[in-house]
């Protein structure tokens, strides 16, 4: 019978095997449930990846399917017409000026005899073909511009058998100032123009006026118009070439209309263009013919100047190159229908042949796919590439019926994604996974052999020193035998620790019997130093008094006055210290200074602090410390240069803090023996010397210290405090 865990497994086994697969139970389970977990991850990745594979390749199929729809319905325009009946022209989403072919006119009188009693400019629409339209800004790098950021809308287009002729039609709309009409026996700068610019086998320039009504004109006199033909305007043509004459090849109108919203002033102008203008052999059949298609147009727009003072201004100057966005186009249609950027073509007839393809996707600039990017989502789906092979392509196709043209039929084909992006990294997630749990097992393995020689070689060297828990008394696995192991290191440690204990406490009273005897001794030397002085003060008082007419004795007495009063607060010092005045604590030294120095400045004292104004703790009493820094700040204004500061900084240092105090002057002759109790300057005639000897006790009694040093053109005091009590 084997025992694992709570489980009783009967199998007739040797009492050896029986030994062997007690000691080593903890590493068999380990083993048989990594094994496990390891199959589990597989099985569990290969119906991920099945699963994960049929449900987006159904995804991408209806994604396409909508993409698809969606593109066709953004090719359509407002007149039935479609960008795929000239998708040649209508592809580039930026392109130049040139002559376009639609199959419908958008050419009209806006005035005629019929309707001019009735005519309002409220009622006119600019509504050329949209896939004709290109937009331009206004041109800001040419010289006499204008600087505003307008927008012109221009179409040149010809029409396939046009019953009324070869003629080029365009349409132009843009905001301008008030119209300024060209008047009759005025030069054409006076008023407001455009010129059409075509660039052929040679340069053709035609100049566009504004004029009036020819039926608001009698006499030569110019009549006030009717109120709702003021902003209509006639176009004439000119010709530069010719010497400025005027044609009627040219036919054209314009009007004007107040945008309510943003209150610009609005010109839209249409007009046709008859043929034998172009710099084109009109003797070629087919209209428009590809010379006719390969012409190049410019434009230029220019304001009239208002007065003699000042010059015209040019709203738009499009050169024969520039490129304007066009208003739609199917690179547009297709960038904004098709997230997937599958690759989209369009045939005649309902098929696939190559030879009928009107337009393809592809010969767009190509953009980034929308499937997750880097490094590792490139190794994921090289992954599930590896998982799942020969999946097919995914595609949609969805026939397109289009007035004039045979029936077309539209196709997105995209490269199966093997699984999603998420899933794809999960898939790679997975596979690290398992081989983490293929390296644990083997490294198990290994740790296992070595943790059994441990174990016995761990027994056989504890066995004979001490017991064992108690719940692992009667145990023989490899678990039991390294708790056993355990409890052995433990009593050891705790044996240890007691002797540490003891040895502590023996030293620490050895410690507190010194401090004992050094009070008692402290106290003895007060006791003295009192005796010593009580004895002296008096008879040295009536000695004083009665030696003030020899001068030398006097002198001398005084020299004992001192001493006796130098005994008294040594004695007083040291009192403080046996009895306990110091009150050192943890505080914020970087506070206390602060507020010294600057009270210290505020009465008029040459001191400045330097140093954190919050936030460096020490361990100190900060009455004694202002006793030892007024001290230290009272030797330093006695023995610095006139007129210099003195500089008061602080800084912590590793687990100490660090003040320093110093002054300009000259240096000290012993830096070491300032601090004994007597030590003075012998300028000094009323210095006790008991300062900085002072100082220095109290320093002592808060586990600080003080020290002076000679820096250039000065000395600094050096104190020394513990930022832990």
């Amino acid at each position: 019978m084997v025992i694992f865990g709570n489980h009783v497994l009967k199998i007739k086994l040797s009492r050896k095997s029986l030994r062997l697969l007690q000691r080593v139970d903890f590493t068999l389970r380990s083993a048989i449930a990594a094994v496990l977990l390891l199959v589990l991850f597989m099985v569990a990745i290969v119906d991920f990846v099945i699963t994960a594979s049929h449900k987006e390749h159904q995804i991408q199929e209806s994604v396409l399917r909508g993409e698809l729809g969606q593109f066709l319905l953004n090719t359509r325009e407002p007149n039935g017409s479609s960008l795929l009946e000239n998708p040649t022209d209508f592809t580039k989403a930026r392109r130049s000026l040139q002559i376009v072919t639609v199959n419908r006119p958008f050419f009209t009188y806006f005035l005629t005899k019929k309707n001019t009693n009735s005519f309002s400019t409220n009622n006119l629409r600019f509504d050329p073909p949209r896939a004709c339209v290109v937009e331009f800004l206004s041109n800001t790098n040419a010289s006499k511009v204008d600087t505003s950021s307008s927008t012109l809308q221009a179409c040149f287009a010809a029409i396939p058998s046009d019953p009324t002729g070869h003629y080029v039609y365009f349409a132009l709309r843009y905001p301008t100032p008030l119209i300024r009409r060209h008047l009759r026996g005025e030069p054409i700068e006076k008023g407001d123009r455009l010129i059409l610019h075509f660039y052929g086998k040679k340069q053709v320039n035609i100049q566009l006026s504004f004029q009036q009504l020819p039926s608001q004109k009698s006499n030569n006199r110019h009549l006030t118009l009717p109120e709702n033909l003021n902003s209509f305007h006639e176009i004439s043509s000119y010709l530069p070439e010719d010497g400025g004459y005027s044609t009627k090849l040219v036919n054209a109108q314009a009007f004007e209309q107040k945008i309510t919203d943003t209150q610009e002033n609005i010109v839209s102008i249409l007009g046709r263009i008859d043929s034998t203008l172009l710099p084109i052999d009109n003797r070629l059949l087919g209209w428009p013919s590809p010379e006719t298609k390969s012409l190049k147009v410019g434009i230029d727009i220019i304001h009239a100047a208002g007065s003699s003072m000042e010059t015209p201004k040019y709203l738009f100057k499009i050169e024969p190159d520039t490129e304007g966005a066009a208003q739609v186009s199917l690179e547009q249609a297709y960038r904004i229908s098709v997230l997937s950027k599958a690759t989209l073509s369009v045939n005649s007839n309902g098929n696939n042949e190559k030879g009928n393809l009107l337009w393809t996707s592809t010969s767009l600039p190509s953009s980034e796919s929308t499937r997750y990017q880097g490094w590792f989502q490139s190794l994921a789906n090289h992954v599930a590439r590896l998982m799942v092979s020969g999946v097919e392509k995914v595609s949609a196709t969805q026939e397109q019926h289009l007035s004039g043209l045979p029936l077309l039929s539209a196709t997105l084909t995209e490269d199966a994604n093997i699984v999603p992006d998420i899933a794809a990294r999960s898939l790679a997630w997975q596979f690290a996974a398992i081989f983490v749990i293929s390296v644990f097992i083997w490294l198990l393995w290994g740790g296992s052999r070595r943790l059994e020689r441990l174990t016995r070689v761990a027994h056989i060297s504890a066995v004979n020193r001490g017991g064992s828990f108690a719940e692992y008394a009667d145990s023989t696995d490899q678990i039991g035998t390294l708790g056993r192991v355990l409890h052995l290191l433990y009593k050891r440690d705790h044996q240890r620790m007691v002797f540490q204990r003891k040895r502590l406490e023996r030293e620490n009273y050895q410690k507190a019997e010194v401090i004992r005897r050094e009070k008692e001794v402290l106290e003895t030397r007060r006791e003295i130093l009192n005796a010593i002085g009580h004895e002296i003060r008096s008879p040295l008082a009536n000695l004083l008094a009665s030696s003030s007419k020899d001068p030398e004795m006097n002198r001398n007495l005084c020299r004992m006055e001192r001493a006796v009063i130098a005994l008294h607060e040594a004695a007083t010092i040291d009192e403080g210290l046996l009895n306990g005045v110091i009150a050192a604590r943890l505080d914020d030294l970087s506070t206390f200074v602060t507020k010294l120095t600057e009270n210290l400045a505020a009465i008029g004292k040459p001191i400045v602090g330097i140093g954190k104004r919050a936030g460096v703790i020490a361990f100190f009493d900060d009455i004694v410390l202002e006793t030892v820094l007024d001290h230290l700040l009272d030797n330093a204004e006695r023995h610095k240069t006139a007129g210099t500061i003195i500089t008061v900084s602080w800084e912590e240092s590793g687990d100490q803090v660090i003040i320093e105090v110093f002054n300009e002057g000259l240096p000290l002759e012993d830096c070491e023996n300032i601090f004994k109790l007597g030590v003075s300057d012998p300028n000094s005639g009323g210095n006790l010397g008991l300062g900085l000897y002072a100082a220095k006790m109290y320093l002592f009694g808060m586990n600080g210290s003080i020290s002076a040093v000679n820096r250039k053109n000065g000395v600094a005091f050096v104190i020394t405090l513990q930022k832990l009590a």
